[in-house]
């Protein structure tokens, strides 16, 4: 069951190669290992690994030969910009970002694996983050990653209480600022008396983004969804808690892979089961990413993200009256315009404008910070320059 939807052409017969081939890897980023590696990538001093998990203890890669040999798993070390807190938080590795790692001599006293020294993150080819839920600060300092070098992500709300277009609308800009092909995802539609109803209200506001419903517990649509998913491809599974997120990794496992819970009886609402970012591999040879929910979706995006969002908004402001008319209650203005004849949804209008207030706060707390970072280093150099110059004073030195 869905709209807007085409069929996409996909084998999932195909099977991806062993060693790192199961995770991703292949000529792109063996071309990127070598340009950064050099000769220590070609010496095999250094080797490349993937991050599938982090946790607040610690995060794990793994790694194997690019054909035939297993994969195996490594503690991940950060030395460095990356241990001395210098590195900003996108600077960071994610889960599943492709690292340049060196393994370091094992403990004699410790009989576990000796560690793997990050020394580098290949460029990513996407990289999903949000602005720090419960932040207030504007600046990149407070910017949570979410996962790096993500395919696709499945955009997912549930029919039920907990049905949110807004927060798709919100997850969408995420994607587009990101470079991560989306797709959206109704859940739970064998709980909803007519499914058509809150998919064709998903449809008014994806964008052109395709829009499928699906229930993993009946295995309604999933045939649908398979046909999207590309072996070897990574899948992120993006939403708030209790939109069955857990429940559709299971289903396309074919196995229990990831805890479930029920949502709350009193008010429908999901509660955390995933406390962590994985990367699980599937036997189709698809990669998925199970997370924690998304209850707070901050943004962390520009103009052109939210357009993308909001075609028709951006398409009525480019025949305003005034090129820099703030959509409010200027005379001429188009969207103000549609907004009194109907055409334009009040609250699809809303919702636009509560996500340019906030990138334009973003923008200004940003340049903020950025001025006082520029002040702080220029106080630094005059303080260091008067102790000079005291210091050559003291000795009788011009």
């Amino acid at each position: 069951m869905c709209s807007n939807i085409s069929k996409p052409s996909s084998d999932l017969s195909a099977s991806p190669s062993s060693g790192l081939g199961m995770w991703g890897w292949n000529e792109s980023w063996e071309e990127q290992a070598l340009k950064i590696g050099g000769s220590a990538y070609l010496d095999a001093e250094i080797f490349p690994a993937r991050v599938v998990e982090i946790q607040k203890s610690g995060a794990t890669a793994v790694s194997g030969g690019t054909s035939g040999a297993s994969a195996k798993e490594g503690r991940i070390l950060l030395a460095g910009a990356f241990a001395e807190g210098i590195a900003l938080p996108e600077d960071l590795p994610a889960v599943g970002d492709w690292l340049l790692v060196r393994e370091l001599r094992a403990d004699p006293i410790n009989t576990g694996d000796a560690p793997w020294l990050v020394q580098a993150i290949l460029p990513r080819k996407s990289f999903l983050a949000r602005r720090a839920a419960g932040s207030r600060h504007g600046d990149a300092r407070f910017v949570q990653a979410l996962a790096a070098n993500v395919d696709t992500a499945l955009l997912m709300t549930a029919c039920g209480a907990d049905f949110s277009p807004g927060r798709v609308e919100r997850l969408l800009a995420l994607c587009h600022a990101s470079g991560v092909n989306p797709l959206v995802v109704l859940s739970k539609i064998d709980l909803a008396r007519d499914p058509e109803v809150p998919l064709s209200d998903l449809a008014m506001v994806s964008g052109g983004t395709p829009v499928l419903g699906l229930s993993a517990a009946t295995g309604a649509g999933m045939a649908e969804l398979e046909l999207w998913l590309k072996p070897g491809g990574t899948l992120a599974l993006l939403g708030s808690s209790g939109v069955g997120k857990s429940t559709l990794l299971n289903a396309l496992a074919g196995h229990r892979l990831a805890e479930t819970s029920p949502v709350r009886e009193g008010d429908g609402k999901g509660v955390h089961t995933t406390s962590h970012r994985e990367l699980y591999r599937l036997r189709s040879g698809l990669i998925v990413l199970d997370s924690p929910g998304l209850r707070e979706v901050q943004l962390w995006v520009d103009d052109a993200d939210i357009d993308a969002v909001f075609p028709e908004i951006a398409a009525l402001a480019s025949s305003c009256k005034f090129r820099d008319c703030t959509h409010r209650k200027e005379p001429g203005c188009a969207v103000l315009a549609a907004l009194e004849a109907g055409s334009l949804d009040q609250g699809r209008y809303s919702r636009w404008r509560k996500m340019i207030q906030e990138t334009a706060f973003l923008d200004r707390r940003e340049d903020r910070a950025a001025a006082a970072v520029e002040r702080a280093k220029w106080k630094a150099i005059n303080k260091a320059g008067k102790a000079l110059r005291r210091d050559r004073a003291s000795r009788g030195m011009p």
